[in-house]
Order: structure tokens, then sequence, then C-alpha cells
């Protein structure tokens, strides 16, 4: 005869010493857990796309400012009256900046003004 203790311990489903759906539901979720601990690194690449370029110019200098893009190290700017394309520089603040000022200007003058975001992937 059975005890009440023994029927308990088999609850449906429940394989002793096999497979049982906890054990593979224990597996799975390891599995999840590791899957988990790996997807911040999956998420590196290259940054996204600054947006929302604004431009005011000034005396002698353009102020820029934009909207911060995601997985970003650094920001860098480049502009051009004609011609080639100046080399690009550096914005201060990292990836946390989101303007800057580009100085020695020529009032008057029409200038194309490009904004980057970049990281070790790109």
């Amino acid at each position: 005869m059975r005890t009440q203790s023994q029927h308990a311990a088999r609850a449906p489903g429940l394989q002793i010493g096999g497979k049982s759906p906890v054990r593979r539901a224990c597996r799975k979720a390891q599995a999840l857990t590791l899957l988990l601990a790996i997807a911040p690194f999956a998420a590196h690449g290259q940054p996204s796309k600054p947006s929302s370029l604004t431009a005011t110019p000034a005396d002698g200098s353009i102020a820029l400012s934009w909207r911060a893009a995601s997985n970003v190290a650094s920001y860098a700017y480049r502009y051009r009256s004609t011609g080639a394309w100046s080399a690009w520089a550096t914005v201060a603040g990292g990836g946390s900046a989101t303007e800057v000022t580009v100085p020695s200007l020529t009032n008057g003058m029409r200038y194309g003004l490009q904004v980057r975001a970049t990281n070790a992937d790109g």
C-alpha cells in the first residue's frame, strides 16, 4: 500500500531517473541564461546614424547639433565649401556629445556639413 507522500512525489509527467519534462525545462532555462549573457555582445556593431542635424551660422563659425545615435564611442564632423571635403575632425565629449562649433569659416560662403558616429566596429 502506497502512502500519501509516495503519491505526491510522482506528479503527472515526471519520470524518475529519465529525461523528465522538469529536467528538459532546466536545460532550456540554462540555455536561455547563456543566451541572455551573450546578447549584449551581439548588439555591438556599427553605430546608427546621428539624425536631425541642425546648423546655426555665427560670425566665422557654424554651430552643429544633432540627435544622438546608438552604440556610439565618438562623433566626427567634416565640411566643405567648394572642392574636396575637409579631414574628419573628432568632436570633444565622446559618444555623449550632441553639438560642436566648426570654427575658422568665411562669412558669406556656403558650406556642406556632415556628422558621423563611430565606434570600434565602424
